[in-house]
């Protein structure tokens, strides 16, 4: 009799032990969320990091070949996404339409647009218009286009980028990269001179 007792006793005992998570379970589980949450932030990051950087490059390439294309050329005038296009500017897989009506877009497929402006003197510098692109893209983008851009601007999509970050001449402002971007889709200004 006694050991049936003792049985239900232990029963009873392992039965109320059952019921909940220890401490140390509840920690390990919330360290574990803790770990897939930092993973899916770190991963959004990288992806949203990698998509910038190939947009720089591309415009960064793209305009290298603007200013050996129209090196011999007393400015920009008549330059635009079709010439840039046909003359090899653009990788051909970014490139769509026939020549001299082509289109490009970068590989995230934000449209990509270029034409002749002006910073000093009529036509002296060709502006790169990337259009609609996400705020996280944004604010990336024209902090990896500023080594090499003349004039770099930004903002809502069909305000004509609204908010320079880096005037002609002067320098690249991350204070004011925030508002420039502040769109959910922001078109990015990328200007440089011969």
């Amino acid at each position: 009799m006694k050991m049936r007792s003792t049985n239900r006793a232990l029963a009873t005992a392992f039965a109320k032990k059952q019921l909940g998570l220890t401490l140390i379970e509840t920690v390990i589980a919330l360290l574990i969320g803790a770990v897939v949450i930092a993973g899916a932030v770190i991963g959004y990051q990288v992806i949203y990091g990698s998509k910038a950087q190939n947009d720089a490059q591309l415009l960064s390439q793209a305009a290298q070949c603007a200013r050996t294309t129209y090196n011999n050329s007393p400015d920009f005038s008549g330059a635009n996404i079709s010439t840039l296009a046909g003359n090899g500017c653009f990788p051909p897989a970014n490139v769509s339409g026939s020549v001299g009506s082509q289109t490009v877009k970068d590989t995230n497929g934000y449209s990509i647009t270029a034409a002749p402006t002006t910073l000093q003197t009529s036509n002296d510098s060709i502006a790169f218009t990337i259009s609609a692109v996400p705020t996280s893209v944004c604010t990336q983008v024209l902090a990896a286009l500023a080594p090499s851009a003349s004039q770099l601007s930004a903002g809502p999509v069909g305000n004509g980028g609204a908010n320079i970050v880096m005037p002609y001449g002067g320098t690249y402002n991350p204070s004011l990269v925030p508002q420039a971007c502040g769109s959910s889709l922001n078109d990015i200004i990328y200007t440089i001179t011969k």
